[in-house]
């Protein structure tokens, strides 16, 4: 099957019983030499059919640990790595909806390559995953240390609007319905669809959101990131203003940089009030005053994304997947947390708000206490919020996810991250994480309301009760 793009012709290959699929699509100029550290610039034309069989290579990031390492494909990385994945059930006269998807990864790490967007094609919807910039080479706030850059910071959000544009322009030639786009991500993918929901930039590029453990919470002032690049900076050896020297870091050599915030610790000290909410991310967005001129969750209580239809929830046991699913050598790390570093998010004196978890949690060992508050913290509290904002301006549905995955003795609960192979109705490709007998009822009907709410904006499946807006004043939730 051939394609005409904007920029050329691409040839993909069929997928028995679910259409086609073109992989690793350019859909900007690699941002490589000059272009490193600046927004996305668009793909030159090129001549004849290019063939598009294989993904393209993800942005530099650190090896995957614990159970990621199981399930996610091992790629090779490049700085070039602006490419995008289309999945469609065919090319014709019909036009289907088209739902893209944004991969997490805590904003350093991940690729559009994992799951396989075969059922959403199978089921008469065009999926688009992509690759972005991550790590440093995306979310690196420069403007302020250095004199020759602007509008760093949100490099790889401004890949995302950059993407959605490139959809805008182009999916009809794949058999999608550019009028009729759906933004969704887990995670980090999550928190970018909370920051497009505020952006300026990104109005009107898509209809329809889903946002799967994550919100509008995470945003930077641009001293906190200023802090971070610093830090980051000195690391390399690398002096403010020094261009060059910046230029000239390899890339493995950012990404070190980069980890080692966590590494050391040093990250929360950086982000102040700031790094509660992210544990330990070390990028996220930077309310720059352009991409965001506040954090997302204020602008869409204020009308940011009116009209737009919204599907938010989040997992059980999101955090149990951090304490006990990044290895043996992570969990015995993992400290018992100082209870008062939540206390300006939450008004509640620490000992207080531990003993309030402890009492609801009878047997349970710090670790699990600390999970359900780190659960709480960083998604539960915060998609709540962003449903109750968003819920004067557009239709909300709220789900919570909590089938227990029997893996690793059953310690990982409803665990950050299980929902996605349900969603994208492909638990073959996570045995690691759903175990040999994982419900395929369960995947089908989740699967089945995402695809009905890309269709329709309203989340639905044969095998569900009524599934009623969400009101601020009853919370409706559907849990699966």
């Amino acid at each position: 099957m051939i394609v005409q793009t904007q920029s050329g012709q691409v040839r993909g290959t069929p997928e028995t019983g679910s259409g086609y699929v073109f992989r690793g699509i350019p859909y900007a100029s690699p941002p490589v030499g000059a272009l490193r550290w600046r927004s996305p610039e668009p793909v030159p034309r090129w001549h004849g059919i290019r063939d598009v069989a294989a993904f393209g290579p993800m942005c530099p990031q650190p090896p995957a640990g614990g159970l990621a390492a199981q399930i996610l494909p091992s790629e090779a990385e490049s700085e070039d790595c602006l490419t995008c994945n289309i999945w469609t059930p065919g090319i014709g006269a019909e036009k289907y909806p088209v739902a893209v998807w944004i991969h997490g990864g805590g904003f350093i790490m991940g690729s559009g390559s994992w799951p396989s967007g075969s059922a959403f094609a199978r089921d008469g919807i065009v999926l688009v995953t992509f690759n972005y910039r991550v790590g440093p080479l995306g979310f690196f706030h420069l403007d302020d240390l250095f004199d020759d850059f602007s509008g760093t910071g949100n490099l790889g959000i401004r890949d995302q609007i950059f993407l959605l544009r490139w959809v805008r322009d182009n999916i009809a030639a794949f058999g999608g319905d550019p009028d009729r786009v759906t933004v969704f991500g887990e995670s980090a993918g999550a928190i970018s669809v909370g920051t497009l929901l505020a952006s300026p930039p990104a109005k009107g590029l898509f209809r329809q959101a889903i946002t799967q453990s994550g919100a509008a919470h995470h945003a930077r002032s641009r001293q906190a990131a200023t802090a971070v690049t610093r830090h980051v900076c000195k690391t390399l050896g690398v002096s403010p203003g020094d261009h060059d020297a910046l230029m000239g870091a390899p890339a493995g050599a950012l990404v070190e940089a980069a980890f080692d915030l966590v590494v050391s610790g040093a990250l929360e000290s950086l982000s102040g009030s700031e790094g509660t909410l992210g544990g330990d991310m070390v990028f996220m967005p930077v309310i720059d005053g352009d991409i965001l001129h506040q954090r997302p969750i204020e602008a869409v209580r204020g009308g940011s994304a009116a009209g737009v239809s919204l599907l938010s929830g989040v997992n059980e046991d999101e955090w149990k997947l951090v304490v006990y699913g990044m290895g043996a050598a992570a969990t015995a790390s993992t400290p018992i947390p100082d209870y008062t570093r939540f206390e300006p998010g939450t008004g509640v004196a620490g000992d207080v708000l531990a003993g309030r978890y402890a009492a609801l949690m009878p047997g349970c060992s710090d670790h699990e206490i600390y999970c359900a508050v780190q659960s709480d913290n960083v998604f539960t509290v915060p998609a709540r919020r962003l449903a109750d904002a968003q819920a004067g301006h557009g239709p909300v549905h709220a789900y919570l996810f909590g089938w227990r995955t029997p893996v690793m003795g059953h310690v990982l609960g409803a665990c950050h991250g299980l929902d996605i192979p349900f969603v994208f109705d492909r638990l073959d490709e996570a045995a690691a994480l759903v175990g040999d007998t994982p419900p395929c009822l369960l995947a089908k009907t989740m699967h089945t309301a995402w695809v009905e709410f890309i269709r329709s904006g309203r989340p639905a499946a044969p095998s569900l009760p009524d599934w009623p807006l969400y009101r601020t004043g009853e919370r409706a939730t559907m849990r699966f």
